[in-house]
C-alpha cells in the first residue's frame, strides 16, 4: 500500500481540516501528501501517528525479485528459517526442527 493511501485511511472520517490542524499543516500539503505528489517528513508522520492514536513504524525489507516472481512457500519458509537461525543462535534448535515448528505454527 503507497504511503498516500494509508494517509487517507488513517484520517477516517476526521475532514481535511480537522486533521491538518491536528498535524500543524496546511489543508494543501495534506492534500498533496493524500494524493501522493508530496512525500510528508518523519517528523510529520509522527505527528499523524500521534493525532490518531497509532503507533508509527519504520521498517527495511528486502526488495522483491525483478519480474515480480510470486515467492513459493518453501522458499518464503527458507528465507525464514534463514532469517530466525540468525536470531535465535543462542537456542539449541536446528533448521530442520526450526523448519517444523514454523511449518506447524509454533514459532
Amino acid at each position: 500500500m503507497e504511503i498516500a493511501e494509508v494517509l487517507k485511511e488513517l484520517r477516517g472520517d476526521m475532514t481535511k481540516i480537522e486533521f491538518s490542524k491536528g498535524i500543524d499543516c496546511s489543508q494543501s500539503i495534506l492534500s498533496m501528501y493524500e494524493k501522493g505528489t508530496c512525500t510528508p517528513s518523519i517528523a510529520t508522520l509522527q505527528k499523524m501517528a500521534d493525532a490518531t492514536n497509532t503507533e508509527l513504524i519504520i521498517e527495511f525489507r528486502e526488495k522483491e525479485q525483478s519480474g515480480n516472481q510470486e515467492e513459493s512457500e518453501e522458499e518464503k519458509v527458507d528465507k525464514e528459517i534463514r532469517r530466525l537461525s540468525k536470531v535465535i543462535p543462542k537456542q539449541k534448535v536446528t533448521e530442520k526442527e526450526l523448519a517444523e515448528m514454523i511449518k506447524e505454527g509454533e514459532w
